[in-house]
């Protein structure tokens, strides 16, 4: 019941060809996240800010945003980054964005104004649901700036913690 040469030949080549995607793949994710750590590292703000990184690679992934968190970095390549900031905030919060072949998801409360100054060279898609708080003065700015190339940048609004849209 053993294999003939030809059939170890195929499957030696099957083999060879799926550890090489493998470690084509691997070296990619590594040389991307390497970019986007020198990126964020270089427009990183100084003078004993809160700063908070975050970069996803394959896959999906969610972190929650502090309430004390002056700058927020959120970087994706082939992936999803789910950012939740639960409660308002006291001062202005700063988020950079990158998006390549990705989305990121980016949930603030319903207190807060939003201000997006992004560049979206290659077809990124900027979804943003408006409330009155856009139209006040006197809350927290949320600023968010950024690259979204062939990726998808969603802002959404939590009402007391419940997502109000989908």
């Amino acid at each position: 019941m053993g294999l003939s040469k030809e059939q170890w030949k195929k499957v030696k080549k099957i083999a060879l060809t799926v550890l090489g995607a493998m470690a084509a793949i691997g070296a990619f994710t590594g040389t991307v996240a390497t970019l986007m750590w020198k990126r964020i590292s270089r427009r990183m703000k100084k003078d004993n800010q809160n700063n908070q990184v975050y970069i996803g690679m394959l896959g999906g992934n969610a972190c929650t945003v502090g309430e004390d968190t002056d700058n927020l970095y959120l970087s994706t390549t082939c992936g999803a980054i789910k950012a939740e900031m639960p409660a308002v905030p006291n001062h202005d919060v700063n988020v950079d964005v990158f998006a390549c072949l990705g989305r990121i998801n980016l949930w603030v409360p319903a207190g807060v104004k939003v201000c997006c100054d992004l560049e979206l060279p290659c077809r990124g898609t900027l979804c943003e649901e408006l409330s009155e708080a856009n139209e006040r003065d006197d809350v927290p700015v949320v600023r968010v700036t950024g690259k979204v190339c062939l990726g998808t940048l969603n802002i959404r609004r939590l009402e007391n913690g419940e997502i109000t849209c989908e």
